[in-house]
């Protein structure tokens, strides 16, 4: 049996163990689903549901993504992580979808690997939509996937080796900004305790000048006491 029949009859048990597969993104549209998958990168489902629905009322068509500004749709996609790589891939996809595909998204593995951003996990999610496929379309599909299995592009190996670089400086920025911050605390904190002790020992050098005055006020009226007795008892004496 040929290699890409026995994926087809696996793609044929599946989908009669799983009459009713429900993918956990939200869409509507084939290119929907693309975009929320390439959300999904390193995010969760759960949030990216959160994130399409203003997304794609603020674009309703292919149309409109393709001829988005990335940088406005960066303040939709934001909270996904790699906001910005992942706004670029979508308008991206989303122009060459319209200017090559026919506005459609393409059932070919070697076309899918060709959209900005679409790598293997999204091909793998795209491959439910394969359980729905007519038996024809099936094997053509699962052919695809047996091809580009066998030969990873370089194009691909480069973008996750930049997804992986992205998610360790990330986490690097995101560690120095928490020892900057743990610093600056422990800083102002030592400010303060410094200016607390300097202002005590202010204090507490007036109260020893002040009580060094009142005694020697207080000793040198003493003196005068005794020499103005000893000179009246002088004055008393001489009478």
């Amino acid at each position: 049996m040929e290699t890409a029949e026995r994926v087809a009859g696996i793609i044929a048990a599946l989908k009669e163990e799983y009459p009713d597969p429900v993918c956990a993104l939200q869409y509507r549209k084939d290119y929907e689903l693309m975009i929320a998958v390439r959300l999904s990168a390193q995010c969760t489902d759960a949030r990216v549901n959160l994130v399409t629905p203003a997304l794609f009322a603020r674009y309703p068509t292919l149309d409109a993504f393709a001829e988005a500004d990335v940088a406005e749709v960066e303040t939709y996609v934001h909270s996904c992580g790699f906001y910005k790589h992942k706004a670029e891939d979508i308008v991206l996809a989303c122009r060459m979808l319209r200017d090559e595909y026919g506005g459609k998204v393409p059932d070919k593995m070697d076309d899918l690997l060709r959209l900005p951003g679409v790598g293997r996990k999204m091909a793998q999610r795209f491959a439910f939509y394969v359980l729905d496929l007519p038996e024809d379309k099936a094997k053509e599909f699962s052919s695809a996937i047996l091809e580009a299995k066998s030969k990873i592009s370089d194009s691909e190996v480069l973008y996750a080796a930049k997804e992986k670089a992205r998610k360790i400086i990330a986490d690097a920025e995101d560690r120095s900004r928490q020892l900057c911050q743990v610093a600056n605390e422990y800083a102002e904190d030592a400010l303060a305790r410094t200016e607390e002790a300097v202002q005590a020992a202010l204090t507490e050098v007036k109260q020893s000048r002040s009580a060094f005055r009142a005694a020697s006020a207080a000793k040198l009226q003493e003196q005068r006491e005794k020499l103005e007795a000893e000179r009246k008892t002088a004055e008393e004496a001489g009478n």
